[in-house]
């Protein structure tokens, strides 16, 4: 009897720790935003976390500060040329992302960068992409994905 109380009480002291077996509950949903931006001409928006910001240059727009630490951002610029690459990737938006990828350009503090470079052609006009990645262990720059899936071109010169 002394035996089954012992067994009761490691049991209830067990399930009380490990929160009955519960399970954790998800990660709430990232939440996201269309960003606008424009360059040679053409005004883009696509679906990105809200903490994004788009910084404008004369011939590319990045899109960074996901991070507060490691490096991570998606650039476009108009593609003069092509990037090589022989991996494809088909986004939600129909278009085709033809890239290269390097998962180890060195590193920091923020862990090993990777980066993608990459052309796609959207309303006839061809972009090429950068998406860079840092993390502890093995960059994943392919993170992008799903938001250049959402970019659409909202005016084009006629």
């Amino acid at each position: 009897m002394r035996n089954f109380f012992r067994f009761a009480f490691v049991v209830t002291t067990l399930l009380a720790v490990t929160g009955c077996g519960e399970q954790e509950p998800p990660a709430a949903p990232e939440v996201l935003e269309r960003k606008s931006f424009a360059f040679d001409g053409v005004a883009y928006e696509l679906q990105l976390p809200v903490r994004g910001r788009v910084y404008a240059a004369a011939d590319s727009v990045r899109i960074s500060d996901f991070s507060t630490r490691a490096m991570q951002f998606i650039e476009f610029k108009k593609a003069q040329d092509d990037p090589g690459g022989n991996r494809k990737h088909a986004l939600k938006n129909g278009h085709t992302l033809t890239y290269r990828v390097d998962h180890d350009l060195g590193g920091g503090s923020g862990g090993t960068e990777g980066e993608l470079v990459g052309r796609m052609e959207i309303g006839g006009h061809a972009l090429l992409v950068t998406c860079r990645d840092q993390k502890k262990g093995r960059p994943e720059p392919e993170w992008c994905f799903p938001y250049l899936g959402t970019l659409a071109i909202v005016a084009s010169p006629r």
